[in-house]
Parts: structure tokens; C-alpha cells; sequence
């Protein structure tokens, strides 16, 4: 049987803009939203809650699934189940993961993109192009 990675991804948006990531990590550097693997006995909503604070130093107030996102890698499955939120609590911060700023959506740089940015953000409906 296929082993399958269960991650999460989250978008925080307020107006014009977006809260990215710019991953430092070498497996997969570049723009992205801060997120994470799911634990074991952890629902995904926590998930979501818990990947977000530790990457940007934010408490989401809620989080609203909006699509998914898979990819094989390795001989397994990695599927990362997508989340919008628009209220938070907090000071962002930077972390190991990569620095954290909020972009507005015309100025995303696809050159700079991570992996497949541009289809999570085509999943998202946000027009960057």
C-alpha cells in the first residue's frame, strides 16, 4: 500500500494582500504559505492552527478549507489540504522555515515561486498573473 503525507497549507489574506512565505529549507525554497504536516492524532484543523503559529508567530481566529493540492514524490503521496483565513492575533515573526511578509497579490514574483505556487494560488481564485 502507497504511503500517503497528509499536510496542510493556509492563506491569510487581508485585502489586496497576502502573508507569504519565502522558505528557506533546500527540498522546496522559495515563495509559499506557511503550513505543515499533520501529527499523528491531531485533527487537521489543529493542524492548520498549530503549522501557522509556529511558522509566522500568528494565532489564527478561524481557518476555512478551500481545496486541495497532491503530488507523488518518492513513491508516495503527499496530499496537502489548502485553508483561507482573514482574522489573526499576533506579531509576525520569521522562523527557521523562512522569513514571512505580507505581499500584495499583483506583485507576486513567479521567478520566485516554490514548486507549484502558481497552481496552489489558481486554487486559491487569486489572480497574480
Amino acid at each position: 500500500m502507497q504511503e500517503i503525507i497528509l499536510t496542510n497549507m493556509c492563506m491569510l489574506q487581508k485585502d489586496d494582500m497576502v502573508l507569504i512565505q519565502n522558505r528557506k529549507k533546500q527540498d522546496w525554497p522559495g515563495y509559499t504559505l506557511p503550513g505543515g504536516k499533520v501529527d499523528e492524532g491531531e485533527t487537521i484543523k489543529d493542524s492548520v492552527f498549530r503549522e501557522f503559529k509556529e511558522e509566522t508567530g500568528l494565532l489564527l481566529k478561524e481557518a476555512t478549507f478551500v481545496d486541495y493540492i497532491e503530488w507523488q514524490i518518492d513513491n508516495k503521496r503527499h496530499l496537502c489540504l489548502l485553508f483561507k483565513a482573514n482574522e489573526y492575533e499576533g506579531d509576525l515573526i520569521d522562523t527557521y522555515e523562512g522569513h514571512n511578509a505580507w505581499v500584495r497579490i499583483g506583485e507576486l514574483k513567479p521567478d520566485r515561486f516554490s514548486a507549484d505556487f502558481d497552481k496552489i494560488l489558481d486554487l486559491y481564485g487569486i489572480k497574480w498573473r
